[in-house]
C-alpha cells in the first residue's frame, strides 16, 4: 500500500495518497509489521498534508511519527518546515536545534559504523563449523 500511496503522491493526488497510506498502516498492523510501515506512511502523510496546505494536520502527523521514531531525522525536518510555514519562529528555532543535534549524531554514527561495515563486508564469509575469529 505504501507504493500505491507514493504513486498518488507523485501524481499530486493528495486525498487518494492519504487514504492509501492509512490503509497501509491498517494492513501493517494486522500483519505485525506495523512499525516499519507506519513510520514510512506517517512520513509520507505529513508530506502530502503539507502539499495540500493542511499544515496543522501535517504537524500533528510529524509529531506522531516522532513519538514512534525520535531518531528519525526526516520527521524533524518535516516539523521544522511546517513550523516555519506556520510562522511559529520560536518553536522553529528550538526544533531546528534538535534537528541539527540529531543530524550530527546520525553523521557521527555513519562515520563510525561505515568503515566497520565495509571491512566486515570485505572479509570472506565464515564457513559452517569454522571457529569465530578475526582471520
Amino acid at each position: 500500500m505504501v507504493p500505491v500511496g507514493e504513486a498518488y503522491q507523485e501524481q499530486r493526488e493528495g486525498q487518494q495518497a492519504l487514504e492509501a497510506f492509512n490503509r497501509a498502516i491498517e494492513v501493517g498492523r494486522r500483519r505485525g509489521r506495523h512499525l516499519l510501515v507506519e513510520k514510512e506512511s506517517l512520513l509520507r502523510q505529513g508530506q502530502v498534508l503539507e502539499q495540500l496546505g493542511r499544515l496543522e494536520e501535517a504537524l500533528a502527523t510529524y509529531e506522531q511519527g516522532l513519538k514512534q521514531a525520535r531518531y528519525e531525522v526526516a520527521f524533524w525536518r518535516g516539523k521544522v518546515g511546517v513550523l516555519r510555514a506556520l510562522g511559529r519562529e520560536e518553536e522553529t528555532g528550538e526544533v531546528e536545534r534538535e534537528l541539527r543535534r540529531r543530524e550530527q549524531l546520525e553523521e557521527e554514527h555513519r562515520r563510525i559504523a561505515y568503515p566497520f561495515l565495509l571491512e566486515r563486508k570485505s572479509r570472506p564469509a565464515r564457513r559452517r563449523g569454522e571457529p569465530r575469529g578475526w582471520g
